[in-house]
């Protein structure tokens, strides 16, 4: 388990009862669940896992400047720097491998597009190029949390890693 904002949410959709708010077919929309309470609204249990995946990784010693820094390049779900190095993170979830596992997710095109917005967050933030830079994907299935540092390789444009 990773975080009880992570358990609020699982155990809502299910539609158990959690804290005074009653069930999530009780309040609709307001939990975490759809409508009918039945199934997850795929971006608010994505926010839901970004959170419980971001107090995770602060817990092994991750110190996070920015969560969800979006771009015209796309979107870095978070960033933060571990052991010197800043680490650009992807988080993905599955609630099981039927459609292949989180890590899957996270093809060449996603890699690409994620160095892009990284490209773009190094030259805003004046970031010195002699800083090393990292790739990772967290992946959830289910409860499990697979952190998996680089991931991937750093494909700065201009340039050949």
């Amino acid at each position: 388990m990773i975080g009880e904002s992570a358990v609020m949410c699982r155990e809502q959709a299910k539609g158990r009862r959690v804290g005074t708010g009653g069930t999530a077919a009780d309040r609709g929309k307001r939990a975490c669940g759809s409508e009918n309470g039945r199934s997850m609204d795929r971006k608010k249990s994505g926010t839901a896992w970004e959170a419980a995946v971001a107090g995770y990784l602060q817990r092994a010693g991750v110190n996070i400047r920015e969560r969800n820094f979006r771009c015209s390049q796309g979107e870095i779900d978070i960033i933060g720097y571990h052991q010197g190095c800043l680490v650009f993170f992807e988080v993905k979830y599955r609630r099981d491998e039927t459609y292949g596992t989180p890590a899957e997710a996270v093809g060449r095109e996603k890699q690409n597009k994620i160095c892009r917005c990284a490209d773009y967050y190094l030259y805003t933030h004046a970031v010195p190029e002699e800083q090393p830079v990292r790739f990772d994907v967290v992946a959830v299935c289910g409860q499990r949390v697979s952190w998996i540092r680089n991931a991937f390789d750093y494909r700065r444009r201009g340039r050949h890693n």
